[in-house]
């Protein structure tokens, strides 16, 4: 039977913005944005994918972009439950009044406490190779409209998340009474990514200072699908 090699190609951007309003001060804890204020945020998501059939050497693309724009009407901030309420003005939006939470300690719970909140990691057992093969991936973190600016904190979290030693899947051989272990340092090292502009943790986290308030990551999964 002639086996058909197939790559599968998949570069994924992941940037995180937080707006806080006209930043004005050397603080960088102070809040500025209040209520009554109106900000306009737009989100983009941009991915492509490359099927290759290298047997007969035909590829095909796909391309996905999607721009959304939404104004947010700030109608009251709560400091004692970590919450601001807002109105999506823009036709289509839900209406009336809805929470948020803000704090950056909401953040780091729901994004930055491990690593596995951050990325979506699958690998399986291949029996073509027996060995373990990286099948799905997906970086699921959402930026925050608007969010409290304790930019050290936020750093701090997101340096101390990144541990190359953290297991981020497991596989069960099915041959042996082993657990395959997956840390983070091992998938990055299987695939290419510049985080911060460097293409190494140690560099990328020198970029992530007390202010630091964009982050940009680029996963390219292109020779990611063969990890054993």
């Amino acid at each position: 039977m002639n086996r058909k090699n197939k790559i599968l190609m998949s570069t994924t951007i992941v940037l995180v913005l937080f707006l806080i309003g006209n930043f004005t001060t050397t603080h960088a804890a102070d809040r500025e944005w209040q209520a009554g204020d109106l900000f306009t945020f737009t989100d983009s998501f941009h991915q492509i994918i490359v099927n290759s059939d290298l047997d007969v050497g035909s590829q095909s693309n796909s391309e996905i972009e999607v721009i959304d724009t939404v104004t947010y009407n700030v109608t009251e901030i709560n400091l004692l439950n970590g919450r601001y309420y807002a109105i999506i003005t823009d036709v289509g939006g839900p209406g009336g009044n809805t929470g948020y939470d803000f704090t950056i300690d909401d953040f780091v719970a729901t994004y930055l406490d491990n690593i596995n909140l951050f990325l979506t990691v699958d690998y399986e057992w291949d029996y073509g190779t027996n060995s373990t093969k990286l099948v799905a991936f997906n970086a699921p973190l959402a930026a925050w409209p608007l969010i409290e600016p304790d930019w050290a904190k936020l750093n701090t979290a997101f340096i101390d998340m990144f541990n190359e030693s953290e297991i981020i899947e497991t596989v069960v051989d099915p041959y042996q009474p082993i657990i395959h272990n997956i840390t983070l340092g091992e998938f990055l090292d299987s695939i290419s990514y510049t985080f911060m502009g460097k293409d190494n943790l140690a560099d990328a986290k020198k970029q992530m200072k007390s202010d630091t308030t964009e982050w940009s990551l680029i996963f390219d999964l292109t020779n990611g699908y063969n990890f054993s």
